[in-house]
Formats: structure tokens, C-alpha cells, sequence
């Protein structure tokens, strides 16, 4: 995805179809747009070389042990299905979990969930 002016958005070759259509209303839009793999990617990253932040933010929003177990395997790039069967719970649980801390944050997608998260050191190291 690109203009004449640079990149405005960047997917990986493995984004599935509704990702990549997503970010080419996002970038059409004239907003920037980041694939979740790519976010991902960067927060393993921030959280193998940082071990500020943590406590604190984690306080503030309160994510239960449950969630925080899932926001952790999300940052991984597991599915909800593949988060269920390692945690021998249901998908709809998983899903609860997840949009529990969606709430929390008031975050709109698994981007800029991740996001969060990395700004506010929102995942167990």
C-alpha cells in the first residue's frame, strides 16, 4: 500500500483477506495502517529489550490473571481457538477475555490493543 508520498500502511504476505482490505480502507482514508503481525512482532521486540513500565499501568486498568494470561498469548500471534486449546477453556471464554480487556482500554481492534499494551507495559515479561 502506497502513494506517491511514501507508505502509509505496511501488511505481511501472510495477512489473511480482511486484513488487508481493512488497511486499504484505513490507508484510503488517509490514515496509517499497521498489520497485527507486524505489531506483534514489534512488541516481542520492546518486551525482550525493556523490563521498564509493568506494575504500575497494569494497577491502573486492573486485567484479571485470566486476562492478562490472554493479552500475553494474543502478543504471540495465537488465534482465540489456539489460545482456548492451550488454556483448555472454550473460545467464547477466550473471546469474553479478550473484549473484557478491549473494554478496559477502550481499544477498538488487536492492533491497537498491542499498542497499548506496549506503551503501557500491559504484558508479564
Amino acid at each position: 500500500m502506497r502513494t506517491g508520498l511514501g507508505a502509509h500502511g505496511y501488511l505481511t504476505k501472510n495477512s489473511l483477506l480482511t486484513e488487508l482490505v481493512h488497511g486499504l480502507t484505513t490507508v484510503a482514508g488517509g490514515r496509517p495502517f499497521l498489520g497485527s503481525a507486524i505489531g506483534l512482532a514489534l512488541l516481542r521486540r520492546y518486551y525482550t529489550t525493556s523490563s521498564v513500565v509493568g506494575d504500575a499501568a497494569r494497577a491502573t486498568l486492573g486485567p484479571s490473571k485470566g486476562e492478562t494470561e490472554v493479552l500475553s498469548l494474543v502478543a504471540d500471534g495465537l488465534t482465540n481457538a489456539e489460545i482456548a486449546s492451550k488454556l483448555f477453556t472454550s473460545k467464547r471464554t477466550i473471546e469474553t477475555h479478550r473484549q473484557n480487556i478491549m473494554d478496559k482500554t477502550h481499544t477498538r481492534n488487536t492492533a491497537a490493543l498491542i499498542k497499548l499494551a506496549v506503551r503501557q507495559g500491559l504484558l508479564p515479561e
